[in-house]
């Protein structure tokens, strides 16, 4: 699902284009089907996954910005005070 768009905007525009055309859409590790019905189920679990999806690309752009830019700074341990 990832791979079809860049962002949830996008994705439902692009479901909602090829489903015009009377492509079923089936995402298979989901194992979701969308077929152009306006279900509010089908409307929702697009939304969700595709929310995921678009985090999911968020972080990794992130995780990649911070390794190249030497990653996140380490915090040694707080050290104790003997009394």
């Amino acid at each position: 699902m990832d791979r079809l768009s860049r962002n949830l905007d996008d994705l439902r525009a692009v479901v909602q284009k090829l489903s015009l055309k009377r492509v079923r859409i089936e995402v298979l590790k989901e194992n979701l089907v969308f077929t152009g019905e306006n279900s509010p189920l089908a409307n929702l679990m697009l939304s969700v996954m595709g929310a995921f999806a678009e985090f999911e690309r968020e972080g990794i752009a992130l995780a990649k910005k911070e390794a190249s830019t030497g990653g996140t700074k380490k915090h040694s341990p707080p050290s104790r005070r003997q009394n």
